[in-house]
């Protein structure tokens, strides 16, 4: 693959203006700058243009708002990279070629002959032979000529043109390569956005034009795009502003469009779930800790099934996914109504409860706005205090939940207990959990982080006293599925739904 048709070698990191000039570095890490005078047309002046930008595209818009100027990340290659300029060059005679072999066709289509074209659109025989055998460029003026001797637009040539580029790309490959350039990675296409009943190793590559269009009308209904968008020449673009980040952390190392993709299939999933459970009564949250423990009834253990009960039972909507990577659970306000993604690869229930009552802190504390999200694009960490204060607040509030309040006072019974000796911790800890009414997985977990700050490594144990049985992702789809209103989904929205919550 040459270093030009890289995603990365395409994509614009960070755009902004320096002075007369602009400053680009582009995802694969290649830095450019470049004048203003090479971009704006010569009627305008180096004002003080504002700069927007996006993946593939810069936009310089002057301060009246009269002129908006958009600079496509070719264009800016091209000014920069000499060699990407030499490419070009010859796509250039490439794209005479495949003007001149379509307007022969046209010609022949509409059964007219080349001396009679060239008569019509008062040209020579000669331009009409040479424009055809792509050995000359065309002007605007001459191909509008040429089009209207034959009783056709631009715009016919243009659909015409559309038509032939998805007759020669509508393949599966082709598919795959857009789709993966916007962001939607191959091994969660074939697994979560295609139906099970259909197998793509079967084709060999060759997938039949009815199950393609099949499988590109589960990509419209998830990212509204057309025929046209999928097939056509422009790259795909994920709608950002559905899901409106907040709270967005990109960690290090990601792939910032696959986030952004997953994220988009997320907000579909829970709009999904919301539309589908729309007679779910709303009920008014508590207003603090104790209102809302005392939800579990007083002194009951906090498990995970009960607490999916209590946060469905609030008229908040719980999806539960297993697929790895990306961001690692969510939370958003559709229309005033909740919605928690868990996201976890664990089969220990005590992790799945406290990323729950992580989440349902954000959504008491931080999604009263119509249309507003958190995203945890990095793993959950329960023991996190000073790198943010939201998800140290959303800490808190878990650990406060599951203890009772009773943190200290619990941990230092723990510790007595087992005469502050290591050896003796696995058995305090089962003996306290039981008086307390708390899950000695979630105990457990806690005195290993505490003891990990004295330089004690206790999570083997800690993990040897976690509940897996029965797996915490099958109660949260339990849940779901008891909550559905199957009558309110079609079938296309009820297979996407059935896939996201496949192992």
């Amino acid at each position: 693959m040459n270093t030009w048709d890289n995603e990365k070698y395409q994509r614009i990191e960070v755009a902004k203006l320096s002075g007369n000039s602009i400053e680009v570095l582009f995802e694969n890490g290649d830095e450019v700058r470049l004048s203003l005078k090479t971009i704006l047309p010569q009627n305008l002046d180096e004002e003080n243009f504002d700069l927007i930008f996006y993946s593939y595209e810069i936009i310089l818009i002057s301060p009246s708002g009269s002129n908006e100027i958009k600079v496509p990340w070719s264009q800016i290659r091209v000014l920069t990279d000499v060699e990407f300029s030499k490419h070009m060059a010859l796509e250039s005679e490439s794209q005479a070629n495949e003007v001149g072999k379509k307007l022969r066709e046209l010609r022949e289509w509409k059964n007219i002959k080349a001396n009679e074209l060239a008569e019509r659109a008062s040209v020579t025989p000669q331009t009409i032979s040479r424009i055809e055998r792509g050995h000359t460029d065309i002007s605007f003026a001459t191909l509008k000529k040429i089009l209207a001797a034959m009783a056709l637009t631009l715009k016919d040539f243009a659909e015409y043109q559309l038509k032939y580029e998805q007759s020669e790309e509508k393949n599966f490959n082709y598919l795959l390569k857009k789709l993966n350039r916007s962001g939607i990675d191959t091994n969660f296409f074939l697994r979560k956005l295609i139906p099970r009943r259909i197998d793509i190793n079967e084709y060999s590559g060759q997938v039949p034009s009815l199950l393609l269009d099949e499988i590109t009308t589960y990509l419209k209904a998830i990212f509204n795009w057309s025929n046209e968008q999928i097939w056509g020449p422009e790259e795909l673009t994920i709608n950002v502003n559905a899901s409106k980040l907040a709270f967005y952390k990109r960690p290090a190392h990601s792939n910032f469009y696959q986030i952004q993709a997953y994220s988009h299939y997320a907000y579909y999933l829970s709009k999904l779930v919301i539309k589908s459970t729309i007679n779910k009564s709303l009920k008014d949250y508590p207003d603090n800790i104790e209102e809302f423990r005392l939800k579990f009834g007083k002194g009951e253990k906090v498990t995970f099934e009960k607490c999916l009960s209590v946060v469905w039972d609030l008229g908040i909507c719980v999806v539960p996914l297993r697929d790895k990577g990306l961001f690692h659970g969510a939370s958003w306000n559709i229309g005033g109504r909740h919605v928690i993604i868990l996201k976890q690869t664990s089969s220990s229930q005590a992790k799945w409860l406290f990323d729950l009552l992580h989440e349902l802190y954000h959504v008491f504390a931080h999604l009263e706005d119509d249309n507003s999200a958190v995203i945890e694009s990095e793993e959950i960490n329960p023991w996190i205090t000073t790198e943010s204060i939201e998800e140290a607040e959303a800490n808190s509030f878990a650990h406060k939940v599951l203890f009772d309040d009773k943190t200290e006072q619990i941990l230092s019974k723990c510790l007595a207990l087992a005469k502050y000796k290591v050896e003796n911790l696995k058995r305090s800890v089962e003996k306290v959990a039981i008086e307390e009414n708390i899950g000695e997985d979630v105990l457990s977990n806690y005195l290993a982080y505490r003891l990990s700050l004295q330089g004690e490594n206790w999570w083997g144990t800690a993990n040897s006293l976690q509940k897996t049985d029965p797996d915490p992702y099958s109660i949260a789809k339990e849940f779901i599925k008891n909550n559905l209103n199957k009558n309110f989904i079609n079938p296309i929205e009820a297979n996407i739904l059935t896939m996201a919550l496949e192992d």
